[in-house]
């Protein structure tokens, strides 16, 4: 599917800010829901009242940002390419989280693989871009964000693990703008 000339970094832009605000609708719906005690996947659970607001704005959310990503493979070459299918796979991966949701067998690898794969692409970029002179501080600042999700997410004192997950996906998404605001220089000025 070809989209028309333009849309694609627009629709990587509001990818997360769907994504975002539907998560931010369903924990609102659900005053229980706390950032310390549980996961985000709660409020997907088939057994919790309104569980279709959190896991449709994972699946839009994640067919935005795939759409982004398949403009993306076609735009860039060489690893970059390889990066952006690895991307591709992460925005799947996020789909399924929303399709499979909390309980069902396939949600945990879902969800692990949407952090795994969106921290390979992460890594991949930021490394071709640390031996770019020109994008150097865009490399440097994607390895450290990857880092900073690996370590958040390896903090052994969450009671839930919201936190940590809220905070990879915002790693994720500030990192997408990154890539966007590189790759798409009309955009950026």
């Amino acid at each position: 599917m070809k989209l028309p000339e333009g849309i694609a970094p627009y629709l990587g832009i509001i990818a997360p800010i769907v994504a975002f605000s539907v998560i931010g609708t369903a924990i609102l719906t659900h005053p229980w829901f706390s950032f310390r005690q549980n996961a985000l996947s709660d409020l997907g659970n088939p057994d919790v009242e309104m569980n279709w607001i959190f896991n449709s704005g994972l699946i839009l959310g994640g067919l935005l940002g795939l759409l982004f990503a398949m403009d993306l493979i076609g735009r860039v070459s060489g690893a970059e390419r390889f990066g952006a299918v690895i991307l591709a796979l992460a925005m799947v991966s996020l789909v399924m989280i929303g399709v499979f949701p909390e309980g069902s067998s396939l949600h945990f690898p879902s969800a692990i693989s949407f952090y795994l794969l969106s921290a390979a692409a992460m890594t991949v970029f930021g490394a071709i871009w640390t031996l770019s002179s020109a994008e150097r501080w865009l490399g440097v600042l994607s390895l450290i964000l990857v880092i900073a999700g690996i370590t958040i997410a390896t903090i052994p004192d969450w009671d839930g693990i919201a936190i940590p997950e809220t905070a990879g996906a915002v790693i994720i998404f500030i990192w997408v703008y990154m890539l966007i605001w590189q790759t798409y220089p009309s955009l950026s000025g």
